[in-house]
């Protein structure tokens, strides 16, 4: 006899397959602005930080644009979702036994916000024309911690795995030009290549 409990675990893993749900991060903290050069300095000389990995496609927002998320910020027009910085580790908990992927943190979404605050927060960037030291004494000043960015911590430990999640949470929207997504996607390819070899060679 066929028990309900099967027949909602079959269709689960039905829907689950043809949804592909995105994986969810192992760690997430809020980091105000203030605070943000000291999480910077934690994560490169305890676990490595690498915020140039070659599926990024580098710093494309021009200042006008880097103003706007500051001033939004301010403004309330950025919302939570706009201020999540995802982050790859595979060896955040402990050393991985197996995977493809180098021990440091690779930066997999939010670079042009995160340098954007790294700008302001280090003077090389105005807001409504004025600097960060500027907002001081008032109630807008970065010091107050609701002035944050979200970090999101992922442990992906196959490159295969990172890049299809990278792919998957930059196309069906307008952000990711057709040519950026296309260099990723070969990096997919190649990478699942590379995998297969590896395990040919093993056997």
């Amino acid at each position: 006899m066929i028990k309900p409990s099967d027949l909602f675990d079959e269709k689960t893993a039905k829907l689950k397959a043809l949804i592909r749900p995105l994986a969810l991060p192992g760690y997430t903290v809020d980091v105000p602005f203030s605070d943000l050069e000291r999480y910077m300095d934690r994560y490169s000389q305890e676990w490595g930080l690498n915020l140039d990995p070659d599926f990024q496609r580098g710093h494309v927002w021009t200042i006008e644009q880097r103003t706007a998320f500051i001033e939004g910020t301010f403004r309330g027009t950025v919302g939570e979702s706009q201020r999540l910085i995802q982050f790859n580790a595979p060896h955040w908990d402990s050393s991985p036994t197996e995977g493809d992927l180098p021990e440091e943190i690779q930066i997999i979404d939010g670079l042009q916000r995160l340098s954007s605050v790294r700008l302001f927060m280090s003077g090389k960037l105005k807001a409504f024309g004025l600097h960060m030291e500027d907002f001081n004494g008032s109630s807008f000043s970065l010091r107050r911690s609701v002035y944050a960015l979200r970090f999101a911590i992922h442990s992906f430990i196959w490159r295969s795995d990172l890049l299809q999640y990278y792919l998957d949470i930059n196309t069906g929207g307008t952000v990711h030009s057709e040519s950026e997504i296309a260099r990723v996607t070969q990096l997919l390819v190649d990478s699942k290549r590379e995998a297969q070899v590896g395990n040919i060679e093993q056997i």
